[in-house]
């Protein structure tokens, strides 16, 4: 059975050109608990699920099974998958969306 490639795939009808791009879904750092976030800045070279970056952390939007994430994560990947996203940006000027959980730090 043939499979669709994924959109940053040379043969992907959505590939633009021969540099590989992919999308962010950037939300506020209030979507995270405070203990998932130094989880978060416990990560550092290689990066795991999640990694610290200025002002935020960049977490792949990956719900695989085998991960285990945090729940609020979860949700938002689920969100940036539908949304055709690859990544979560959290960042302290992010904006927060109603259908995500709010933490107060």
């Amino acid at each position: 059975m043939p499979t669709t490639p994924s959109p940053t795939h040379p043969k992907s009808p959505l590939h633009k050109g021969p540099h590989e791009t992919q999308q962010m879904l950037v939300l506020s750092t209030a979507h995270l608990r405070y203990e998932t976030s130094k989880i978060l800045d416990a990560f550092t070279g290689e990066m795991g699920w999640g990694s610290p970056i200025a002002y935020g952390y960049l977490v792949r939007a990956c719900t695989d099974a085998s991960r285990e994430l945090p729940d609020e994560v979860r949700q938002a990947a689920l969100l940036a998958q539908r949304l055709g996203c690859h990544y979560l940006r959290y960042d302290r000027d992010g904006e927060t969306y109603p259908e995500l959980p709010l933490f107060e730090w």
